[in-house]
This record gives C-alpha cells, sequence and structure tokens, in this order.
C-alpha cells in the first residue's frame, strides 16, 4: 500500500464525515499540474480552489516537488486580517 492509496483513504473519510467539504487535490506527477513549481504557483492555484463559508482540505501528492511549498502553506494557513 503506497502513501497515494492512504491519501486517497484519508479524503474518503473526509468526505464521510462532512460531505460538504471542498477537497483540493494536487498530484505533481500529473502533467495538469506542471505549472505549479514554486510557492507562488501554489499559492495562487490553492487560492483559486477554495470555497468561501466551507471547510476546504487541501492534498497535496509529490510536495517536495513545488520549490519553498511551506511559504505557501503557512500565507494560506495564515487567519484574515481583521482591520
Amino acid at each position: 500500500m503506497g502513501k497515494s492509496y492512504l491519501l486517497f483513504q484519508v479524503m474518503d473519510q473526509l468526505k464521510q464525515l462532512n460531505p460538504a467539504i471542498n477537497i483540493i487535490y494536487i498530484n505533481k506527477e500529473d502533467l495538469s499540474f506542471a505549472s505549479l513549481r514554486n510557492a507562488d504557483d501554489l499559492h495562487d492555484y490553492v487560492k483559486t480552489q477554495m470555497l468561501v463559508n466551507k471547510d476546504n482540505a487541501l492534498f497535496i501528492d509529490e510536495i517536495q516537488d513545488i520549490e519553498d511549498f511551506h511559504l505557501a502553506l503557512r500565507s494560506i494557513l495564515r487567519p484574515p486580517d481583521l482591520s
């Protein structure tokens, strides 16, 4: 059993617990995601996929292929400014 299989199991469990959840899945082995090369690319893509007033879950297979991915994740997880 590979890590991708486990990822799909977790996504299925989330959907069972919360059918309305918005799951964002990125697989860097899929050429559809070849343009996601760095933190800026990842951040921009995820922001376009997130739904307001819904729970969002992000799964990224082969995340290490995205340069400085941690910078995008920190920005995405940051609470919105209340000012």
